[in-house]
């Protein structure tokens, strides 16, 4: 419920996705629809606090993006807070999601997968792939230049601007390199 929580619970959040860096290449994302522990928090608060989350999700090379619903977008948030984010939406229920800009993701219900014995959140995604011109890529252990290079040992687990997308390798902008995804 303050600054100094959210920063602390981020940090917690990223030693426990860590040891999964060289796995993760779409987002680390900060769910936010519970009134079990937000209620009653100003929306100037609320909004801080989630800010302060994504911040130190993007300060550890991780692309941050907020977890919600309409009613926290609409009433819960300031205004237009998180218009520059990318957006996971759980909006049940309707034929289209409400419009957010950078909507990335709609979570439109339940239903089942094989294989798996309980109902389970579906969801559909407004993105072509994992990577996009802007965004951030973070050098995994295995990753090699187009020439067949291995990216040396001392850049892994550094984050870079994509500055391009080709159909199997990203232009690096802070290393002017491109490497195979």
């Amino acid at each position: 419920q303050t600054v100094e929580e959210a920063k602390y619970e981020a940090e917690y959040f990223m030693s426990v996705i860590w040891p999964y860096r060289d796995k993760l290449s779409l987002w680390a994302a900060v769910d936010v629809e519970s009134e079990m522990y937000l209620k009653g928090l100003p929306k100037s608060t609320l909004t801080k606090v989630v800010n302060v989350f994504m911040e130190v999700i993007a300060a550890n090379g991780y692309r941050p993006m907020l977890y919600t619903n309409p009613n926290y977008i609409k009433y819960r948030f300031e205004s237009g807070a998180f218009d520059n984010v990318d957006i996971w939406l759980a909006h049940y229920g309707v034929k289209q999601p409400m419009s957010v800009p950078r909507l990335q993701m709609w979570q439109y219900g339940v239903g089942r997968v094989d294989g798996i014995k309980a109902d389970v959140d579906v969801d559909v995604g407004y993105f072509d792939g994992a990577y996009e011109v802007g965004g951030m890529y973070t050098i995994k252990a295995d990753d090699r230049y187009t020439n067949g290079v291995a990216v040396p040992q001392r850049l892994v687990g550094k984050v870079y601007t994509i500055l391009q997308v080709k159909d199997d390798r990203v232009l690096l902008g802070e290393i002017s390199s491109w490497v195979k995804i």
